[in-house]
């Protein structure tokens, strides 16, 4: 649909080498684990572990567990148990995060909205 062709042009935006990614859609609810090789791209609601070397929080969609990345797309909501961002953490104006979250770089676009722990790998001071 037209909708879902706006939708994943986000997506490759942000990740265009990644053609074999995993896609949740919009109103589509998951609750479990995801390891994947590949980008995993998040439009619907998941709940659970994700493993996976990129991950894209879309503006409709929503996570809420523990990530293990490398980098990290946030345009919608993430309530983080604990997520670990190996390199780059990236929020979109639209992004709401609540938890704990380590990252290597990070970019953050003004409106984007943030409560709890934000840290840097390592534990270095800023």
């Amino acid at each position: 649909s037209e909708h879902f062709k706006r939708l994943t042009e986000n997506v490759t935006k942000f990740f265009p080498e990644d053609y074999e990614s995993v896609n949740v859609g919009e109103g589509v609810s998951f609750e479990g684990d995801i390891t994947s090789r590949n980008a995993v791209n998040i439009f619907g609601d998941v709940s659970g572990t994700c493993r996976a070397p990129k991950v894209f929080i879309a503006n409709t969609g929503s996570f809420s567990g523990t990530l293990d990345v490398i980098d990290l797309v946030v345009a919608g909501k993430l309530k983080a148990e604990k997520v670990e961002v190996k390199d780059l953490l990236m929020l979109k104006s639209s992004a709401v995060v609540n938890g704990y979250v380590s990252y290597g770089r990070m970019k953050i676009d003004d409106g984007a909205q943030i409560k709890g722990d934000l840290n840097p790998r390592g534990g270095g001071s800023i």
